[in-house]
Order: C-alpha cells, then sequence, then structure tokens
C-alpha cells in the first residue's frame, strides 16, 4: 500500500507508523551489536530507499562508520575493513548536526566504499544525553517533504541510545584487542630481553678474559715493543664489542646503573649542541621545554644514550632533510588513556616528545620496531639497537614508550616517566670516580666466580696491586674458607649469578663469619636485583663486566677505604 500511495499525503501516516513498529521489534529482538544494523535496515525500508549509513564522532572529529547498507546490498551490516570520513569532508552535516537540525544538505556527502553517490543526502544528528555522538545519513535525497525529515529525526532519536550502547561496546573491545596485543608484545619483547640479557652476560666474561689478558700483556711490555699496536688493536676491538654487551644489557633491563634524581631538560639543553653536530645542514632540530618540569630518578648517562639513538633515528629516516623536534611536558593522568598511553596507570608523569617529519613506519614494523638487530636500514649502516636501547631505559627508568607514526607522515615517539618530588639536587651524584688513594693495598680478599677465566684473571689483577687473593669457584667452598682461614679476610668480591646459591645469599651467609669485612660484587646485573635479595635501599658496591685492571682496583681499593658492611637482613 505504502508503495502505491508513493508520496501522497495518504501514505505519511502509514509509513510512520510502519517505521515505528519495525524500530519497536527490532529494539526488542536484537542484541546491541546486531541492533544498529537492523535499525538502520528498518529506517531506510521505511524510506523507501536504498543507501545509508550510521556512524559515530571520534576524538580527533571523524565519523567512524559503524554500519552501512548501499544500493548494491539488502541489508546493513559493518563495514569489511574500518571507514572514517574526515571532519573536513562532512564539515556541513557536522555544522547542522551540533545544532541538533535534521536537513537535506545541499551538496553530496562523500561517503566510503561503495556508499559514493553523486547526489545529496539528508543527514540527522544522533544526540545523547544532549551531546552529539553521530549521524544517521541516508540518500540519495528523498522527496524533501518535511514529513520525510521529521520521520528520519524520530528515527534518529530512538537509534541514538542504540548508538551509545555500541559505542561503548566498540572502545571495550578496542581496548581488550589493544591490551592483548600490549600483553603479547610485551611477553615477546621480555622473552627476547631474557635471551639478549643472557647472552650479554656471558659474552662479558670473555670480553673480561680477553680485555684482562690483554692489558696484562700490555703491562708486561715497552711502550716500544711491536706487539703494542697488535695489543691496542686487540683492545679497541674488544671494548667495541663490550659496548654492544650493553647496549643489549640496557635493552633487557639487566645494565646496572647509577640513578639519581634528573632534570630532562638539563640533559637535552646539555646535549643540544652535540646533537646538532650529529645532523646534516638539511635537518633542522627545535625543542620546547616546559617550564618547572619535574623530576624523575634515572640514570642521567642512560637518558643521554636514549636521546642520542632517538635523534640519530629521526636523523636516518629523513635523507632528504626535515625536522626533528624535542618536547617536555608535565603530565598528570587522572584515569587510564587507552588512546595515547595505553596501559599507564594513573598518576604524575614527565612526557617527552620525539618527533621528525621523516618517512614513518607501517605498523609491521613499528611491532618490531625495539627488538634488537632489527633494522629498516641497507646492510651496514646500522646495529639494529638504538631503539633497542631506548626501550630498555625507558622500561629500567619505570615508564612507558607509544609510537605514532604512518608510511610518509614521520614518526612521533612519546616517552611518560614517572615524576618525582624533590626540594633540592641533593640526592645528586655519587663520588665520581677519580681516587685521591693509591690503588695498591696487601689485604685479604676472598674471590668467588664459577667461571675458570675471570676468576684467573681477576686473581691476577689483585695480586699485581699487592693483595692476597683466596678463590673460590662457588658458595660452598667459599663458606668453608671463610670459616677455617686462620688469617684475616678483609673483603668478599663475588659474581652475583652462580649456580645453587647466588652471590647476595653467599654474602648473607658469609657476613656472620667474617663480620668485619667488606662485600662487593662484580656482575652485569642489576643493582635493583641485589636490592631485593638484601632487602636494602642502600648501595650496594658493584662493578661491571668487562673491566679493566685499573678499574678493578679503583674499585676495591675505594670500597676497602670507605665502603659499607652489607646491611643484615631484616
Amino acid at each position: 500500500v505504502i508503495e502505491h500511495l508513493g508520496n501522497s499525503p495518504e501514505a505519511g501516516p502509514l509509513r510512520e507508523l510502519a517505521l515505528h513498529r519495525w524500530i519497536d521489534r527490532v529494539l526488542r529482538s536484537n542484541s546491541v551489536d546486531r541492533a544498529l544494523d537492523r535499525l538502520l535496515d528498518a529506517v531506510l525500508d521505511g524510506l523507501s530507499i536504498q543507501l545509508g549509513l550510521v556512524g559515530h564522532v571520534d576524538q580527533d572529529g571523524a565519523l567512524r562508520v559503524l554500519t552501512m547498507r548501499s544500493t548494491s546490498s539488502s541489508s546493513s551490516a559493518a563495514p569489511s575493513k574500518e571507514q572514517r570520513v574526515p571532519s573536513n569532508v562532512w564539515r556541513e552535516a557536522f555544522d547542522l548536526a551540533c545544532q541538533c537540525q535534521c536537513s537535506v544538505l545541499s551538496g553530496p556527502l562523500p561517503l566510503p566504499g561503495e556508499l559514493q553517490t553523486a547526489q545529496p543526502v539528508a543527514a540527522a544528528p544522533l544526540v545523547f544525553q544532549g551531546e552529539v555522538i553521530g549521524l544517521l545519513a541516508v540518500g540519495p535525497r528523498m522527496g524533501a517533504q518535511r514529513h520525510d525529515l521529521d520521520l528520519l529525526e524520530a528515527a534518529a532519536s530512538r537509534m541514538s541510545p542504540v548508538l551509545d550502547a555500541a559505542i561503548h561496546r566498540e572502545r571495550q573491545a578496542r581496548r581488550e584487542t589493544s591490551m592483548k596485543m600490549q600483553l603479547l608484545q610485551s611477553q615477546r619483547m621480555e622473552a627476547i630481553g631474557q635471551l639478549a640479557g643472557g647472552i650479554a652476560h656471558d659474552f662479558n666474561n670473555l670480553l673480561t678474559a680477553i680485555l684482562g689478558y690483554c692489558n696484562l700483556v700490555a703491562f708486561d711490555l715497552d711502550d716500544s715493543s711491536p706487539v703494542q699496536p697488535d695489543l691496542r688493536e686487540i683492545r679497541k676491538a674488544a671494548e667495541q664489542a663490550a659496548s654492544l654487551t650493553r647496549q643489549l644489557l640496557t635493552f633487557s633491563r639487566r645494565q646496572p646503573r647509577q640513578s639519581r634524581l634528573v632534570d630532562i631538560n638539563e640533559i637535552v639543553e646539555g646535549l643540544e649542541s652535540m646533537l646538532r653536530r650529529l645532523l646534516v645542514e638539511t635537518v633542522e632540530l627545535t625543542s620546547d621545554l616546559a617550564p618547572n618540569l619535574g623530576w624523575i630518578h634515572a640514570d642521567p648517562a642512560q637518558i643521554e644514550r636514549m636521546l642520542v639513538n632517538l635523534v640519530v633515528n629521526a636523523r636516518d629516516a629523513m635523507p632528504e632533510g626535515g625536522q626533528i623536534r624535542i618536547q617536555t611536558r608535565n603530565l598528570e593522568l587522572s584515569e587510564p588513556d587507552d588512546r595515547l598511553y595505553l596501559g599507564l596507570e594513573p598518576g604524575s608523569y614527565v612526557l617527552l616528545v620525539v618527533s621528525d617529519t621523516g618517512e614513518g613506519m607501517d605498523a609491521q614494523t613499528q611491532l618490531r620496531v625495539f627488538e634488537p638487530f632489527f633494522t629498516t636500514k641497507p646492510e651496514g649502516k646500522g646495529t639494529g639497537l638504538g631503539l633497542a636501547t631506548v626501550y630498555g631505559v625507558v622500561k629500567q627508568a619505570g615508564g612507558g614508550i607509544w609510537i605514532d607514526s604512518s608510511p610518509g607522515e614521520g614518526s612521533q615517539f612519546r616517552i611518560c616517566l614517572p615524576r618525582h618530588l624533590a626540594e633540592s639536587d641533593a640526592e645528586l651524584d655519587p663520588e665520581s670516580g677519580l681516587y685521591s688513594s693509591p690503588y695498591r693495598g696487601d689485604e685479604t680478599i676472598l674471590l668467588v666466580e664459577d667461571d675458570d677465566q675471570v676468576i684467573t684473571l681477576t686473581c691476577r689483577i689483585l695480586e699485581r696491586f699487592g693483595y692476597v687473593v683466596l678463590t673460590a669457584p662457588g658458595a660452598s667452598a667459599a663458606l668453608s674458607l671463610a670459616e677455617h682461614h686462620p688469617g684475616p679476610i678483609h673483603a668478599l668480591l663475588s659474581d652475583v649469578v652462580m649456580p645453587e646459591v647466588s652471590g647476595p645469599k653467599l654474602a648473607i651467609s658469609f657476613q656472620p663469619l667474617r663480620p668485619h669485612a667488606r662485600i662487593m660484587f662484580m656482575s652485569g646485573h642489576p643493582e635493583e636485583e641485589l636490592n631485593q635479595h638484601l632487602h636494602s635501599s642502600g648501595s650496594i658496591p658493584l662493578i661491571s663486566k668487562p673491566f679493566k685492571p685499573l678499574e678493578l682496583a679503583r674499585f676495591v681499593r675505594k670500597q676497602l677505604d670507605t665502603g659499607q658492611d652489607l646491611p643484615e637482613e631484616p
């Protein structure tokens, strides 16, 4: 009957009655995830048209299409891939929607995918609790009768609560999907980090032996010896290898650090001239540093390394030149923000942003960009450890890092680090490491190390500086020496990670036997791990492998002269 009456006045009431009945039936018999499709079908069928869409306004002002129906389809459905109509494209409809007006648009609305039409469409705002949350668009244009627009507006009012529920479901699904992806990525990075850290730790033992014996041989030779240049090249190669292992340990968050309160602005300002020297003339570096920036608790050397790696990475992404911008801000996060800082707990943070106008990255590259040895650069142009190091520094400082990028549109790295309150800079660097006292000594040191090469080398270095060295390959032998050695033992120098009993646990058992002995550790493992084992928040003497003979002598002499006894286990 409706089709027979066409657009005559008699058809109006019948069409209105049919439309309301269809909407009521949809609302009674469909779940939220299907209701939008069915409601759009009811509206289109009730108005005798085949083209339409329902979308909601996202945080960027774009129209995100949730369901649509084209002339080639008999029913509505969610698009096969995400469809977004930018705000500038549907500006007229948006302006009318903000005024809560239902109107026929003056020109065609460029619609996504199969919905393209050269004819004007009618658009009705979807308003929920006084806020425009979306748009109902249908077309080609109807008979332009006011009655049809009233029907469209009435249908939109019935559809708005359903759209609001659908938006919440969509956001929850997106959040769950993003959290799952983040969890999988985190687990993957953690596994890679454990592997990288384990390899680096074992490799450090080999480098300790290489560097140590190289230096010992150099000490025994005259400077004029023809072997000295060869030894210098061996030492140089080993030090470069040690630098790579330090980057791996930073990525895996196992690099020992000397944390203090840090002002990122000071680090950026101090590095700026050096960073400019790293850039070519066609790359411009600018900074936008917030005044009164909060403090973070981190190793300043690692923060510097992180900044250098980010800037160098940005430079390499702009072979034709461009701009790099460094920004700092204080960030107060009162509630989770899944759009910008997914997974970040509410709290006070310092935000560091490094952005460039370079080539950008696709989604697949972004998933792997922090993996060690992954690089998009040509062979021989990069190690693939720059961003892996950045990731490790951020995680070790307790922060988070996010990437915004797409091909051809540059990249932005956003780093959030927990903000710390401080009234002064009293917690700045401890002693610089320059020692005024001689490095030699005649004390007895109990050396515990399970690696044969490292224990032999370390023993020889200490003996050359005058110390008496007792050696043990593990905890049981060390405790036996501590209990039965007839003379004094002035210090325990132990590796951290050993089979059966770790260095920190050995120290706890050793202390009652030799209460006045100093406790020292050598390892590539973090200071935080020692504090956790010892239930102590104090500073624990630790030297990182690989070390040079003079570094070990300085370290041992300082601890014997000024070091603190190990805190007792509570």
